[in-house]
């Protein structure tokens, strides 16, 4: 499989989750606020827009981690993820696009990975 594909099969992979993950918060959402007897205001049941908007995103998520892991490198991605507040999982991504861009190098393997800013 060549890197168009994947690079291609990946964005649709994550804007899948991306949606999955937006209807899942509305259904807690609105879970929660019936269980303590408000009324939550109803939302548009379409999917998260696609193209510049998701792009934009993206982008800020990977500045954010860039950010983060300059400003305290060497740390590993369980560290980093707790003092941005976000779970190791939402980090995948953004990392593997620093990686890609060199921004970012790694030492180590597996659990004991570290990245700092290259």
């Amino acid at each position: 499989m060549n890197e168009r594909t994947q690079r291609e099969l990946q964005d649709r992979i994550e804007a899948f989750a991306t949606d999955l993950t937006e209807i899942l918060r509305r259904t807690v959402a609105d879970s929660v606020a019936e269980a303590l007897g408000g009324v939550r205001q109803p939302t548009s049941a379409a999917p998260a827009p696609r193209g510049g908007k998701i792009e934009a995103a993206r982008a800020a998520r990977a500045e954010a981690l860039f950010r983060e892991v300059t400003r305290k490198g060497d740390r590993r991605i369980e560290q980093i993820a707790k003092s941005m507040r976000i779970s190791t999982k939402e980090l995948k991504a953004p990392m593997g696009r620093l990686l890609k861009a060199k921004r970012v190098k790694r030492t180590g393997a597996a659990r004991g990975t570290r990245y700092r800013a290259a």
